[in-house]
């Protein structure tokens, strides 16, 4: 018997599942009736921040967090938005998207791409470590009113600027 390979099952998965591209879902951030949900590990999102106003559900839990009969249910999976799902690469949401659709949650679509797209996409992000945060640039992440900068000699003279978050 051949084993089904992750991809394999990410192929199958993308085929009963609405798939937004990372320019669409960008698009929708801040829509009052979606809820964008980081199904990325914890130290995915300490390295590169996240979406503007995400959920963050790791994807270990996500089926748990979906179903009113948990003991851990989110209710923000269940309020009637649509759910939009964005992992690092856009595998593991495909597969979360496909899960919570066969638990009759159809109102759900995950981005092809994951996170990097939403950032290429120029998605408005939040939180620590992402590229806009560190260098102030671009659509970027909210910084705290309290942010400061810090200055530090860097390899060729050549000063480097960071945004440290004060909460």
């Amino acid at each position: 018997m051949t084993t089904k390979s992750a991809k394999d099952l990410v192929a199958e998965a993308s085929q009963n599942i609405e798939t937004l591209s990372g320019e669409e879902a960008a698009k929708l951030v801040g829509d009052p009736n979606m809820v964008f949900v980081d199904i990325r590990e914890a130290e995915e999102l300490k390295k590169t921040g996240s979406v503007r106003g995400a959920l963050h559900v790791p994807r270990g839990v996500l089926e748990f967090q979906a179903d009113p009969a948990s003991a851990t249910y989110n209710a923000q999976l269940g309020g009637g938005k649509k759910l939009v799902l964005y992992c690092g690469s856009g595998g593991r949401s495909a597969l979360g998207a496909r899960a919570l659709t066969e638990m009759r949650i159809t109102n759900v679509a995950h981005v092809a791409g994951g996170f990097p797209a939403l950032q290429q996409a120029g998605a408005p992000l939040e939180g620590s470590g992402g590229v806009n945060e560190r260098w102030g640039e671009g659509p970027g992440p909210r910084r705290s009113p309290v942010a400061t900068f810090l200055e530090n000699d860097v390899p060729h003279g050549k000063p480097e600027v960071q945004w440290r978050i004060v909460n």
